[in-house]
């Protein structure tokens, strides 16, 4: 009995050893739990920047997760040859910015700790400002890194980052066109060229002359220049002139107009100036008493002028007004003024007002006021002459004008204003 009970134990303990063998223990992991991901996004009003300007940049920092982030810091690379992003709004100009920062701005800002989603403070906005010192002529990529760090579920704290890469175009008056031209070569192009044009228009003597692509195309340039340097600077013209600020069709016209209008006033001024200097040039071939009033303004001033002018064969004239150019000499005798016998008596207010003339040696307005009134004006004396050798002067041969050439004299004519002289002109 004994014997069949332990063969039955034996048999169970073998089955169940057998089946025991093919039994595998089951264990179960905790989940890996998903790493912190925060979005950043950046915006930048413009994408691209001038020279000596101003980009307000925009960022918002959002933290999705129930963690809270600690030890957040956003560091940048950009190219710091000529631009500088500064942690504050773009209220400040470029001068206040280099002297509230005068080791530069730094390439980092520490946002510190972000709550957790369920916190309304889970989304940051921060507003920077990317700042120019000068204009590089091409493309670049800003580079934003987010640092962070959060506590995970088992206690232990861990880090991580993202990164996001933003393109700017640095260029100096920036990408603006007109059908297809940049801004910036209209701007430095219209100015100069509708300033030629207008001196072409008064006929300017020293306006550039040539073809519009040729030499006028570089003057033109070379000259808006100038206008946009002298004017900007002002500042109730800064907002429309100043270039660097930004271009648009308003500031294109606007720098149009300024370029016609500064053509327009030189070239009224130079003609005015050539008008000027021809009433007053001596020609041979003036009328005598065209000659005469501009030698009474070259002569303005003396109340009694007498002229000697000598030759060089001996002889020596005297009249009352001359003057010298660099090729001739001019000589003139006296005048009067008086009714001629084909008019009435003049009026005896004109005659007050032509005598106060002439007694204060305003001949010039006395004769424009007797040509003007139609009065005559007739030669008084005529030109003395000493020959050489002699001492007596001769009214012979009667000549009321006398011209001749810097070959001909010999030295400088002597104009003096005498006490005991005849005046130029006088009222008959």
């Amino acid at each position: 009995m004994r014997n069949s009970v332990a063969r039955r134990f034996h048999f169970v303990a073998g089955l169940l050893l057998i089946t025991g063998a093919g039994w595998t223990q089951k264990t179960t992991t905790p989940a890996e739990e998903a790493p912190v991901s925060p979005q950043l996004t950046i915006s930048f009003q413009r994408q691209t920047i001038r020279e000596s300007d101003r980009i307000p940049v925009q960022m918002f920092l959002l933290n999705p997760s129930d963690k809270v982030l600690t030890e957040t810091t956003l560091k940048w690379s950009i190219p710091s040859g000529f631009l500088s992003l500064y942690p504050e709004p773009c209220e400040k100009s470029l001068a206040e910015f280099q002297q509230a920062y005068p080791q530069g701005a730094k390439p980092s800002f520490i946002w510190d700790t972000i709550p957790s989603n369920s916190d309304a403070r889970s989304v940051q906005t921060k507003e920077f400002c990317l700042v120019s010192s000068t204009a590089n002529e091409d493309s670049f990529n800003l580079v934003f890194e987010l640092q962070f760090a959060w506590i995970a579920k088992d206690g232990r704290k861990r880090h991580s980052m993202i990164t996001l890469e933003k393109p700017i175009k640095s260029a100096f008056l920036g990408s603006d066109t007109l059908a297809g031209i940049p801004l910036g070569l209209v701007s430095f192009f219209v100015p100069g060229l509708l300033f030629w044009m207008l001196l072409d228009w008064w006929k300017t003597p020293w306006r550039v002359q040539g073809n519009v692509l040729g030499d006028k195309m570089i003057y033109s340039v070379l000259l808006s220049l100038l206008l946009v340097a002298m004017l900007a600077p002002i500042g109730p013209l800064k907002p429309y002139l100043d270039v660097t600020s930004g271009l648009s069709m308003v500031k294109v016209a606007l720098l149009a107009l300024v370029g016609a209008a500064g053509g327009f006033i030189a070239g009224g001024v130079d003609r005015s100036v050539r008008r000027y200097k021809a009433q007053r040039a001596l020609h041979i071939d003036d009328p005598d008493l065209v000659l005469f009033k501009k030698l009474l303004r070259l002569n303005q001033g003396k109340v009694k002028p007498s002229t000697i002018l000598r030759t060089k064969e001996g002889d020596q004239y005297r009249g009352s007004v001359g003057a010298q150019t660099a090729t001739h000499t001019y000589l003139m005798g006296w005048y009067q003024i008086m009714r001629d016998p084909a008019q009435p008596e003049i009026d005896g207010a004109l005659k007050t007002e032509l005598g106060g003339l002439i007694e204060l040696g305003d001949y010039c307005a006395a004769l424009a006021l007797a040509q003007k009134k139609q009065l005559k004006v007739a030669e008084r004396d005529y030109i003395f002459k000493r020959a050489q050798n002699s001492d007596e002067e001769s009214q012979s041969p009667a000549i009321v004008r006398l011209i001749k050439t810097k070959a001909e004299v010999d030295g400088v004519i002597d104009v003096q204003d005498k006490a005991d002289a005849s005046q130029p002109l006088v009222l008959g």
